[in-house]
């Protein structure tokens, strides 16, 4: 699965540049209507607040935070739209948040940036089809992810959290609840120290990928993986390296499939399924 979008929409915010509303803390756009274009540019700035709300169709709107302290970036699309793209980038930015709600749509494309920050935090709320969401964490600590796609078809999840340096990358918390929807892809990769990813899905034709590669920098290094799946031909797959390891999956239907993968040291792997034609694997590798 390839949603990351942070080249397209990098490509979408520059094309857009010359229209771009700069503002010193606090800075809002509001669009009513067809066809609009919301651009928010901070730069080294203290306390910054960002935020695009749009109504209609087919309006795209850009929150970029770059050297600030205490940010602040939300971006609403209301009232449905098809072919909506929402992109928030913060780039070296301490106490940084971001949110991107989307009620209603088909085929938007919701993207956020966060790199090299600290005590950072993402979250996407989004209803509607065929919609790609990709959350992007990079060089960050005591960073959260959220996204929640409710009543959605055919959407896709991606949250991507990796450390760069030697000591960034601890303490990350990733979640993705698709509910009340079919065919959703969910999609977790963490790197680091201290991570926690949770993936929930009903429905059926769902598919859910972890991948975690932790760090121990204590002698209890944490990782846990947790994945719940309702409904019938749901797919599972949790991978884990080092350290202390944990790996929950939940099915309930049938025809559901699991594999967990584990490798170096404190394995700990539950599979519990129900139904009929399931199938579970779990490899540990490695111990203490």
């Amino acid at each position: 699965m390839n949603i990351k979008l942070s080249a397209l929409a990098l490509g979408i915010t520059l094309a857009y540049s010359a229209t771009a509303a700069m503002a010193a803390n606090n800075a809002t756009v509001d669009l009513t209507g067809n066809d609009n274009t919301g651009f928010v540019t901070q730069i080294n700035n203290l306390e910054t607040d960002g935020t695009v709300r749009a109504q209609g169709n087919n309006n795209y709107g850009a929150v970029e935070q770059n050297y600030n302290n205490d940010s602040t970036a939300v971006i609403d699309v209301m009232f449905g739209g098809s072919f909506n793209s929402s992109y928030t980038n913060q780039d070296k930015t301490h106490q940084t948040s971001a949110e991107v709600n989307v009620y209603g749509g088909h085929g938007n494309f919701n993207v956020i940036d966060q790199h090299t920050t600290g005590q950072t935090t993402a979250v996407m709320r989004i209803t509607g089809h065929g919609n790609e969401n990709s959350i992007d964490q990079s060089n960050v600590y005591a960073s959260a992810a959220t996204i929640n796609q409710l009543f959605s078809n055919s959407g896709d999840a991606y949250i991507e959290q990796r450390k760069l340096g030697a000591y960034n990358g601890h303490n990350q918390n990733a979640t993705i609840n698709q509910s009340y929807g079919q065919n959703n892809v969910a999609s977790i990769v963490q790197e680091g120290a201290y991570l926690v990813a949770t993936s929930n899905q009903s429905g059926w034709h769902n598919s859910s990928d972890i991948e975690q590669t932790g760090l121990a920098y204590t002698a209890a290094g944490q990782n846990s993986a947790t994945v719940n799946q309702s409904g019938t031909l749901n797919d599972s797959y949790v991978q884990q390296s080092g350290h202390s390891l944990t790996a929950n999956v939940t099915q309930v239907g049938f025809n559901n499939y699991s594999n967990v993968v584990q490798a170096g040291a404190g394995h700990n792997a539950t599979v519990n399924q129900m139904g009929n034609n399931n199938h579970g694997v779990i490899l540990q590798v490695g111990g203490w």
